[in-house]
Formats: C-alpha cells, structure tokens, sequence
C-alpha cells in the first residue's frame, strides 16, 4: 500500500511543476502603477478645523484592479493593471497627504470626530477609464460626494471630473487619472475651506 501512495505522490508532484500545466499562466504579471499626492496651488485657501477623514468607494470599486467601463455598463480591469492596495486604502491616503499642507492640525483616519473636530466623510462613485465599442480609452471619470460635518455646521461636498486620455497606453491612461484625481482635489478642497 505504501509504494502505491508513494508513487501516486510522486505523480502528483510531477503534474504540479513542469510537466503539467497547473502552475503555468498565461495571465501577464501584474504592474503596479503609482499615484501621488500632488501638492495643492499655494493660492489654496487653509483649512480652518480639524478634520477627520472617512473614505469608501461604491461597490464593484474595491479593488487594486486598474478598471474602465464600456458602452454597455459592463466594468473590466486593464490587463495586468494594478494600484498598489485596494483603491480605498490608496484614494484614503492620497487625500489626505493632499489635503494636510492646508490644514494648521494633522488629519486623522477614522469614523467619528471629536467635539471640536469636523468629520469628512466621502464616498467615490467613478474611478475608471471609459472605453469606446473598440475597447480604446477615450477619458478617465472620477467622481467624489460626501458630507463635511462640524459641530457648528453641516455641509455637502462633491467634485466630478473627466480627462481625455491622450494615447490608448497605460502611461496615458494612469497620467489622466492622476490628473482627474488633482483637479477633483483642489476643486474639493476649495469647498472644504469656504466659511460655514
């Protein structure tokens, strides 16, 4: 019995390496692609309280997949095509390191503000490549709402923008999202310093 389980091991391990195709992909290896946190115009008016942030995306974008949206709604990833984290972690962090040179307190990550802090909580609804019936990327969507709220007042927020993508190339796509993601930021922040 022993040989048996032996030799049925030895096949097993041979179909898992090179003799099989098991382990073989013909996926292409992913690429991690980088945004930064642009630093906002000098002209940005400063943020007059403390902030805590709260970010999340709308279903279908939690993920590190790079992704578009075709003629007929349907969502896909470009091939290979990732953020470095999940695209809440990454967007989180990207609006906060932007929005911390005009504010005169650090911004906390959480849920809830403290009595005299405001709580800015957001939620993007677009972060995607559009592509055409040939599958070329004609424009990147992002679209940014939530609330501002302070213990004196409450107040909306929300910034939608769309950059023409000037080549069908990941180079091109990934600098149009990091263009439409510093327009909507100075576009938000100018919202978030204007008086109650």
């Amino acid at each position: 019995m022993r040989p048996l389980v032996n030799m049925l091991l030895v096949m097993l391990g041979l179909s898992l390496t090179g003799c099989g195709s098991l382990l073989q992909s013909d996926a292409p290896a992913a690429t991690h692609w980088w945004l930064v946190a642009s630093p906002l115009p000098e002209s940005t008016p400063r943020l007059q309280w403390p902030l805590v942030l709260h970010l999340d995306v709308v279903p279908g974008l939690d993920t590190d997949r790079i992704l578009n949206l075709n003629d007929q709604a349907r969502l896909n990833s470009y091939s290979g095509a990732t953020w470095p984290d999940a695209l809440p972690e990454v967007l989180e962090s990207l609006v906060q390191r932007s929005l911390e040179p005009v504010s005169d307190a650090p911004i906390r990550r959480g849920t809830r503000a403290d009595a005299n802090a405001c709580l800015l909580a957001l939620q993007v609804r677009e972060f995607f490549g559009r592509v055409d019936s040939a599958d070329v990327t004609r424009n990147v969507r992002f679209e940014i709402q939530g609330e501002l709220a302070c213990p004196q007042f409450k107040r909306v927020v929300a910034s939608r923008q769309s950059i023409p993508v000037s080549e069908n190339r990941m180079g091109s796509i990934v600098g149009a999202f990091q263009q439409a993601l510093d327009s909507g930021l100075q576009d938000l922040s100018g919202q978030l310093a204007a008086p109650p």
